[in-house]
């Protein structure tokens, strides 16, 4: 899975360049779509697993400044938050980036 290849060496070429500036991990929203079918789901719920074991690996061999945010209910339980199960409305990116302020602030990567 290219996640688990992949996040750690990404995260090791931006702390050469910036080796103090807080990076911030989210996780996959949970889509219509993926809950109306089986594979989609499975394969999602493994994107996610994948990028929280690798951030998981980085907190336990003492990276710092990094974050992760479960968004799993940043577009609320309405199904209002996107147009067809997947792409955002106004309200679901009003919503999100909500939720990503919040986020932020309640890190204190914000003031």
């Amino acid at each position: 899975m290219k996640i688990a290849e992949r996040t750690i060496p990404l995260v090791d070429i931006m702390r050469e360049k910036q080796p103090t500036t807080p990076i911030v991990f989210v996780g996959l929203f949970p889509t219509a779509y993926s809950f109306l079918n089986d594979e989609l789901f499975d394969e999602s719920k493994k994107l996610d697993n994948a990028l929280k074991t690798e951030f998981q690996k980085m907190i336990n061999w003492g990276y710092d400044n990094l974050f992760y945010l479960d968004e799993s209910s940043a577009l609320g339980d309405d199904y209002e938050g996107t147009v067809d199960g997947l792409h955002f409305t106004d309200l679901g990116f009003l919503r999100y980036a909500n939720f990503l302020l919040a986020e932020l602030k309640d890190n204190k990567l914000l003031d």
